[in-house]
C-alpha cells in the first residue's frame, strides 16, 4: 500500500549539475541506507519491491512524483528538477519528448520514454561518462566523504572532457573493462539498488566472483596525453556554453539555434561515418583521423554482422549512433564542428561534396527527414544539403531567395565550339585570363557555372537554371550540384556590377574558344579515357626503381605498388588529360559495390589524392613518372592514335 514518504533530514544539497543517480547514491550513503530503501523513502520506487527508479526520471520527473519527492529531501521544486536533463531540453532535441527523431516529419507529435531509449541514440541512458577527479570531490568535508556530482551531462555524448581538470572522460571501469554505470534492460536508473555499504563512486556492475566490482571510480589515473586536447578542452568548453544558454549562434554561415546546431553536428557526424573516409582530408591531426577510422571501421562491421544476423535493423540507426569512446566521440565531433563553421553554404558545399557522392540514396532519406521543418536542422546546413539529397525544396531561406533573384538573360548567341570542347572543370589558364576577377567565388561552383555556361550556348535556348543544369548531363556532370553552382553564385554577384562582368567574361572566353584554330577535345579524352586502365606492363615500367619504403613520424613505412596505387595514376591521368572533375570520374563510381558504397580502391584515392596534389612522396615521385607518359597518351588520343598499340 503506498504512503506518503517520509521527510528525512537535509543532509546534504544537490551539488552543481548533479544527476538525480548521483544524489541519490550520495544521500543513501550518507544515512547509511541501501539505494532501494532510499528510493522508498522519497516516493520514487512506486509498485516496484526492488526499489528500482525508473529510467523515465533521467529526462524529467512526472507531475505527481515531484511534491512527494521535494518533501521527503526538503528539496523545492526547480532544485528536483535540475537533478534531470529536463534543463537542456530546448538546447539539447534528443531529450526532449516532442522531437520527432527522424521518424518521419508526420510522426506523432510526442515520443514515449520506451521509444526514445530504445531508438535515441544521442542520450547514453544506459551509461555514463565520467571523471575521476570530479568523482573524488574538490576537497570541501562533505565531498571527502561522500564523494563529488556525477554530472547528468555525462549522459550526452556532446559531453566527452572535463575542462575543470582538462581531461577526457573515462568510459569504462578499469577493473571490470565494463562502460561504467551499465544498466542492463529491465533495470532503473541506479544498478544494484539492494546493494548496501557502496560508495557513491563505487562501480556497481555485476562481477562474476562478487555481486558487484566495487572498484572506486574516483580513482586518481593519469589520463593518456594526447597533443590535440587544448583544441577538444577548447571544443568542449563551446558545446557546454551551448548546453547551458539558449542564445543565438551561428551555423554554416547563418543564424541558428543551439538546439538546430545540434541537430547539424548530428547530421554532420553521421554523413562523415557513413562516406568516410571521403571527409579524411579535413582532418588535420593524424591520431583524430586514426580514432574516426576506427570508429567508421567498427560501425562497418556491426552493420555486416547485423545483416548476416538477418536482423531489423537500419544501417542509418547503427550509422547515428556516436562512438562510445571518449577520444574517438571528440575527434568526431571536432571535425563536424569544423563544418559549422564555414563562411556561408557555399563554402560547406565544397567540403560536403566528396563526401555526398559517397552516399547511398537509403542514407539521403535519412538526412532528408532532419532537413524538414524550421526548427529541426539550421537554415545554414538546409540550404548546403537541400539539393542534394533532392529536397531543394525544403532547403534554407537563402537557397530559396537566390532562386527569385533575377538579372538580364545574356543574348543568345550562336558559337562554332562544340561540346566537346568544354572542360568539366575550367584550366586555369583560362580562370587566370577571363575569370581573375571572381576568384572569391568557390572554385567547384565557378567552374560548374562556366561549363554551364558555355554548353548552353552550344545547345541555344534560353539561360534558364534550369536549362543551364540539363546543359552539362552530357559532360558527365551532376543536374543538383550544377543547380546548386548556379543558385549560390548568382547570389554571390546578384544586385553588383560583377554580374554583367561575369557575363562579359563568359562571352571573352566564348570569343577565345571561337577563333582558337584548334581548341582541345576534352570530349574525345572522356570518352576514350572512361574505360582505359594502365597497362601492367606500361604500370611496371613507370614503377621500376620506385621507392619501397617511406619514413614517416613513427619509422619506415613499406610501400607496395600495387593495384590501389595504379588506379590512382590511371584517375590522375583521365583528370589531368580531361580537366575533369575527380568526383565525375567514371572509375571512381565503377568501384561502388551494389548498395551504393565505394570500394577499398575508391577510398583509398579519396584518402591519397590531396598527397598527390601537394606532390607529397612517394606520390610525389610517382606523379613524376606519370608526367611524360601522360604527355604520351594525350597526344595519341589527340593524333586518334589506339592506346592498345
Amino acid at each position: 500500500m503506498s504512503h506518503r514518504p517520509v521527510p528525512l533530514p537535509r543532509s546534504l544539497a544537490p551539488l552543481h549539475e548533479e544527476s538525480l543517480a548521483g544524489f541519490l547514491l550520495r544521500l543513501a550513503f550518507r544515512l547509511g541506507l541501501s539505494p532501494a530503501r532510499l528510493t522508498e523513502a522519497v516516493g520514487l520506487s512506486g509498485a516496484s519491491a526492488t526499489g528500482r527508479v525508473p529510467i523515465r526520471f533521467l529526462l524529467a520527473f512526472d507531475t505527481d512524483i515531484v511534491d512527494p519527492f521535494t518533501v521527503a529531501t526538503r528539496l523545492d521544486s526547480s532544485e528536483a528538477q535540475a537533478l534531470t536533463l529536463a534543463t537542456v531540453r530546448s538546447t539539447y532535441p534528443p531529450v526532449d519528448p516532442g522531437f520527432r527523431f527522424h521518424r518521419g516529419y508526420h510522426a506523432p507529435p510526442t515520443r514515449t520514454i520506451n521509444t526514445m531509449f530504445a531508438q535515441e541514440r544521442w542520450i547514453l541512458a544506459r551509461t555514463s561518462r565520467y571523471c575521476p577527479d570530479c568523482l573524488a570531490g574538490d576537497g570541501s568535508t562533505i565531498q571527502h566523504h561522500f564523494g563529488g556530482a556525477w554530472n547528468k551531462l555525462w549522459h550526452l555524448p556532446v559531453a566527452f572532457a572535463c575542462p575543470t581538470h582538462h581531461r577526457l572522460l573515462e568510459y569504462r571501469c578499469p577493473a571490470c573493462d565494463q562502460p561504467a554505470m551499465a544498466r542492463r534492460p529491465g533495470n532503473g536508473l541506479i544498478t544494484s539498488p539492494t546493494v548496501s555499504d557502496l560508495h557513491p563512486a563505487a562501480c556497481r556492475n555485476p562481477d562474476s566472483e562478487r555481486l558487484v566490482c566495487g572498484w572506486r571510480l574516483d580513482t586518481p589515473t593519469s589520463p593518456a596525453s594526447d597533443q590535440n586536447l587544448p583544441a577538444l578542452l577548447a571544443l568542449q568548453y563551446h558545446l557546454l556554453h551551448r548546453l547551458r544558454h539558449d542564445e543565438p549562434v551561428t551555423s554554416v554561415g547563418l543564424p541558428a539555434t543551439p538546439a538546430q546546431y545540434f541537430i547539424d553536428l548530428r547530421i554532420l557526424a553521421c554523413l562523415i561515418t557513413v562516406s568516410w573516409p571521403a571527409a579524411g582530408h579535413l582532418v588535420n591531426d593524424r591520431r583524430q583521423a586514426d580514432r574516426i577510422d576506427a570508429h567508421a571501421t567498427a560501425t562497418r562491421r556491426h552493420v555486416e554482422q547485423v545483416r548476416r544476423d538477418a536482423l531489423l535493423a537500419r544501417d542509418h540507426a547503427l550509422y547515428d549512433t556516436p562512438p562510445a569512446d571518449t577520444a574517438a566521440c571528440a575527434a568526431l565531433l571536432g571535425l563536424a564542428d569544423s563544418i559549422t563553421h564555414a563562411s556561408d553554404p557555399s563554402h560547406a558545399r565544397d567540403l560536403l561534396d566528396p563526401l555526398l557522392h559517397t552516399v547511398p540514396d537509403t542514407h539521403r532519406s535519412w538526412i532528408k527527414q532532419f532537413l524538414r521543418g524550421q526548427g529541426v536542422s539550421s537554415p545554414g546546413l538546409r540550404t548546403t544539403l537541400g539539393p542534394a539529397v533532392g529536397a531543394a525544396h525544403i532547403a534554407g531561406p537563402i537557397a530559396v531567395a537566390s532562386r527569385t533573384i533575377n538579372h538580364p538573360a545574356p543574348t543568345p548567341r550562336s558559337v562554332r565550339f562544340d561540346l566537346r570542347h568544354i572542360p568539366q572543370r575550367i584550366p586555369t589558364t583560362w580562370i587566370d585570363s577571363y575569370f581573375a576577377a571572381f576568384t572569391d567565388l568557390p572554385s567547384r561552383l565557378l567552374h560548374h557555372v562556366i561549363a554551364a555556361r558555355l554548353a548552353r550556348m552550344v545547345l541555344g535556348a534560353k539561360t534558364t537554371n534550369t536549362d543551364l543544369a540539363d546543359a552539362v548531363v552530357p559532360l558527365g556532370m551532376a543536374r543538383v550540384t550544377t543547380t546548386t553552382a548556379i543558385t549560390i553564385v548568382a547570389n554571390h554577384l546578384a544586385g553588383t556590377a560583377r554580374q554583367s562582368a561575369f557575363d562579359q567574361a563568359i562571352d571573352a572566353l566564348a570569343d577565345h574558344l571561337e577563333t582558337h584554330l584548334a581548341p582541345t577535345d576534352y570530349g574525345k579524352r572522356r570518352t576514350v579515357l572512361a574505360t582505359w586502365s594502365i597497362p601492367p606492363a606500361d604500370w611496371a615500367e613507370i614503377t621500376d626503381r620506385l621507392p619501397t619504403s617511406v619514413q614517416t613520424a613513427c619509422g619506415w613505412r613499406r610501400v607496395t605498388w600495387d593495384d590501389p596505387k595504379q588506379l590512382l595514376a590511371t584517375v590522375w591521368i583521365w583528370y589531368q588529360a580531361t580537366s575533369g572533375d575527380l568526383v565525375y570520374n567514371p572509375h571512381m563510381d565503377r568501384d561502388r559495390n551494389a548498395r551504393g558504397r565505394r570500394g577499398p580502391a575508391t577510398r583509398f584515392i579519396h584518402r591519397t589524392w590531396n598527397r598527390l596534389v601537394d606532390h607529397v612522396d612517394p606520390y610525389g615521385q610517382l606523379r613524376d613518372r606519370i608526367g611524360p607518359y601522360l604527355d604520351q597518351i594525350t597526344t595519341m588520343i589527340d593524333t586518334d592514335q589506339p592506346l592498345d598499340a
